[in-house]
């Protein structure tokens, strides 16, 4: 065991919300604050990856915010939003894969494509996988058959949205639903 793997660490966060560690037993630097985690070396790596999911510091995010356009007011918009269309009911999805194999990788990689294809021109969106609410059992089995369920998060047209889909392996086709998420993330 090397010194550094017994040396504790503090992970510290300067005022552009950016991360690091700082050995436990050195004064936290000017401009950094001690953020209350502390522990092994990749103890702290690990949070800090948990932690810091937007590498831009907090004063460029805030002025690309204010720069930003504003998303086009709901009236120029010819009937229900994306949103409300989704959201009502449940729509028929494929999964645009090319098989189990890259189904089983896209899993792994916690982020799935679905394409709602019941829409005009069909909407493709990418989910990020909620694996505990997730049932991937049947791309276990050799050679995977069955269906899964995936759910997971993403932001459609400037709104927090669940996404559940039922999905069986033989073709990647199934049924899927939105439903507004009120919890931010």
């Amino acid at each position: 065991m090397n010194s550094e793997d017994a040396q504790l660490f503090v992970v510290v966060r300067n005022d552009e919300e950016q991360y690091s560690i700082w050995p436990v037993d050195d004064a936290v630097p000017a401009g950094w604050h001690d953020t209350g985690t502390r522990g092994a070396k990749q103890f702290c790596l690990d949070r800090i990856d948990e932690m810091w999911t937007d590498m831009r510091p907090r004063s460029l995010r805030e002025r690309m915010v204010a720069e930003a356009p504003a998303p086009p007011p709901v009236a120029d918009i010819d009937g229900p939003s994306l949103v409300d269309l989704l959201t009502s009911g449940e729509h028929p999805v494929r999964i645009p894969l090319d098989g189990p194999v890259e189904l089983r990788r896209s899993v792994e990689e916690g982020l799935l494509p679905v394409l709602f294809s019941g829409t005009r021109g069909g909407t493709e969106i990418g989910i990020r996988l909620d694996h505990g609410a997730s049932d991937f059992h049947a791309l276990q089995a050799d050679p995977p058959r069955g269906g899964i369920r995936a759910v997971g998060h993403l932001v459609l047209d400037y709104e927090r949205v669940r996404c559940t889909v039922d999905v069986d392996l033989s073709g990647l086709s199934g049924r899927g639903t939105l439903s507004r998420d009120r919890q931010q993330a």
